[in-house]
């Protein structure tokens, strides 16, 4: 009797006869799930030109400085500018009303929000002039030119997958089409007799050919392209004709059936003779693996000419027949081989167990643990832990993959206290792994996975735990089933968080130890950043008229505030320790007395590589905590009431303006 070879050791022969499909040019609407084959840099800047970031007037700053809701500044309304036009300069003392996203006329250097103005939001005839209400900064509610990315810089790198966000981007940055790995075309082949189409009449003897119905879903779950489906005899030559004409429009064979050790199984005898018809066109190798289910494997080559200066050579890997076998060898080989094809990455960190270890990228399995699926796959591949709802007999030497479902805890087991422990599972026959039990996988949510050496599972044993692939559906499909632990009899998976813990917020400078960070921004390009900050200051009735009045003993607060504020703005990271030091190319501070106090409103603006919302807030913070060092002498009662980010403009992360009903919601970095 052969020895039997570790799944490992199979896997590797199987990988090691592969090369990832030859990358394309591809167009972005057919490039979606399939792997980059370059580095993207932008043919275009984001945005392309200097636009709106508000529904409301483009203006010149300076022709609002006066402007307040007391005594608003009236300016004749010019135009109107709706997004995709390209508009007539803006003239001095004038407005022209805009859109979100339109293009800023050339000479406005700001937009003001239409609820800053006189005028209803909404489709509505264009007024002859607006009264601006408040007074803006140069740059307010402007997104610039190339202030997301330049043309020329880089977007995405080579091997990255095509997301739907991923092609979003390369549109955005002028792209058409791509390079790209394409989707492996995968033909499939059942073998037997003995099979005939699902829901004809059953001569005696005869199966529903079930297995091509399932290798062709698995096929698409696993982001792959069917080529074609067809079937074969219990003949070497009629396999051998089978291969032949399915490796014209593919680029990967999978066959179920005939690899075992009967005296029918074509792909045994074809393997024995050398190759099939076509003086020896089809070249296979048969091995015996230590899994159960799927022992018998087999792998190998079709060679057909394909018109050019070399003949072509077509993987085939080989199955065995029944279905349990079918799902559990296509997770474990076929699935890492498509990955391969597709252009997926390796690496290491993981092992051949159909269990990650640490080090396993969430978004680009490694493809060598015998459980990763290829581009678009829904679910598939993914590692994780589980615990033994129940007992079950294992196969001596050989490592399990038992189909098995999600249940409760065992009766009489503790899980109070908010235990930090793996979901339970049971067979979802009470068979176990038998490779017939077809009937039962509908019910199947992943596959336990126990190692060759265990001689049982007891209920509370950890196994390794693969989940199984789903059709595409909203939402994502099943969650992941998280990273595995380390069991003391059972698979050896490595520890990590259970799959119930809700995920945790990363803080920017905090590094994965607890310590402090400083982020380095060293490869951003610096664009242009502006940020808004208010405070407000209550204080008595006779304070506040004092303010009007003048007469505040110490003097003139609302101009020491101002001062104070611009100065402060500019020593932030002298106060912040993780702040960076950057320019401040501007810096307006405005007082208002309002009737139940000072309202402070600060505009900053920088063109570096970070924003300048800090520098905003605390420009706002000191001109308000100056207010109060001038006026507590008479009023000890004055406070600080509220201090907030209000808006940000510029970065990857856009435009941003604090909702009306918001209260305490921070303002995105």
């Amino acid at each position: 009797m052969s020895e039997l070879l570790s799944p490992e050791d199979y896997l590797a022969q199987v990988l090691a006869t592969l090369t990832p499909l030859a990358a394309t040019d591809t167009p972005l609407t057919q490039a979606h799930g399939l792997i980059l084959a370059q580095d993207v840099v932008a043919a275009l800047s984001v945005p392309p030109w200097t636009n709106s970031g508000m529904d409301g007037y483009a203006v010149r700053a300076r022709d609002t400085d006066s402007a307040a809701p007391h005594a608003p500044v009236v300016l004749p309304v010019a135009a109107d500018v709706p997004a995709g036009a390209a508009p007539a300069p803006l003239a001095p003392g004038t407005a022209q009303r805009i859109m979100t996203g339109a293009m800023l006329p050339e000479g406005a250097d700001a937009v003001v929000k239409v609820e800053d103005t006189d005028q209803a939001p909404g489709p509505r005839p264009l007024p002859a002039e607006v009264e601006i209400r408040t007074a803006v900064a140069p740059g307010a509610h402007v997104r610039y030119a190339g202030e997301d990315l330049g043309a020329g810089d880089p977007v995405l790198a080579s091997g990255t997958l095509l997301s739907a966000a991923a092609i979003s981007s390369l549109a955005s940055v002028g792209l058409g089409t791509v390079r790209a790995v394409p989707r492996p075309r995968v033909a499939v082949v059942s073998t037997g007799a003995e099979l005939v189409d699902p829901g004809r009449a059953l001569p005696a003897g005869a199966i529903p050919d079930s297995n091509s119905l399932l290798l062709a879903g698995l096929v698409a779950e696993h982001g792959a392209s069917l080529a074609s489906v067809s079937r074969s005899g219990d003949t070497a030559a009629s396999l051998a004709a089978a291969l032949i004409g399915a490796a014209r429009d593919a680029d990967l064979i999978v066959t179920s059936g005939g690899v075992s050790a009967g005296a029918f199984d074509p792909l045994t005898m074809l393997a024995s003779e050398g190759g099939g018809g076509d003086a020896g066109a089809v070249r296979l190798h048969v091995a015996k693996v230590a899994m159960q289910p799927g022992k018998p494997q087999g792998y190998g080559t079709v060679r057909i000419e394909d018109g050019g200066a070399s003949d072509r050579r077509v993987p085939v890997i080989t199955l065995p027949g029944n279905p349990v076998s079918v799902l559990v060898s296509f997770t474990t080989i076929v699935a890492p081989a498509l990955a391969l094809l597709a252009g997926h990455s390796t690496g290491p960190g993981t092992g051949h167990d159909g269990v990650g270890r640490p080090g396993t990228g969430p978004t680009d399995r490694n493809i060598t643990t015998g459980t990763a699926a290829a581009a678009g796959g829904r679910g598939g591949g993914q590692p994780g832990r589980a615990r033994a709802a129940v007992s079950w007999r294992t196969p001596a030497g050989r490592r399990q993959h038992v189909p098995v479902r999600f249940v409760d805890a065992p009766a009489g087991v503790d899980e109070r206290a908010g235990a930090r422990t793996a979901p339970w599972v049971e067979p979802t026959h009470r068979l176990g792994s038998g490779s017939h039990l077809v009937a039962s996988l509908p019910t199947a949510e992943a596959l336990a996975v126990v190692d060759a050496d265990a001689p049982a599972v007891d209920v509370g044993d950890e196994v390794g735990l693969i989940a199984l692939t789903t059709p595409t559906m909203p939402g994502g499909g099943r969650p992941s089933l998280g990273p595995p632990a380390s069991p003391a009899r059972i698979a050896a998976p490595a520890p990590a968080d259970p799959p119930t813990d809700p995920p945790r917020i990363r803080l920017p400078h905090v590094d994965d130890t607890g310590a402090a960070l400083m982020v380095d921004v060293t490869a951003k390009t610096p664009t242009v950043r502006t940020a808004s900050a208010t405070a407000f200051v209550s204080c008595s009735s006779d304070i506040v008229a004092a303010l009007r009045e003048g007469t505040i003993p110490k003097g003139d607060v609302l101009a020491v505030a101002r001062v104070a504020g611009i100065a402060a703005a500019k020593r932030v990271p002298e106060l912040l320790p993780l702040a960076h030091v950057i320019g401040v190319h501007g810096c307006r501070v405005d007082l208002t007395v309002e009737e139940a106090g000072v309202r402070i409103s600060t505009n900053v603006r920088s063109a570096d590589r970070t924003g300048v919302e800090m520098e905003a807030l605390t420009a706002a913070t000191v001109a308000a905590l100056t207010v109060i060092d001038m006026v507590k002498g008479v009023d000890r009662a004055v406070a600080l009431r509220e201090a907030k980010v209000t808006e940000k403009s510029g970065g990857r992360s856009g435009t941003w303006t604090r909702p009306a009903d918001a209260d305490g919601d921070g303002a995105p970095a």
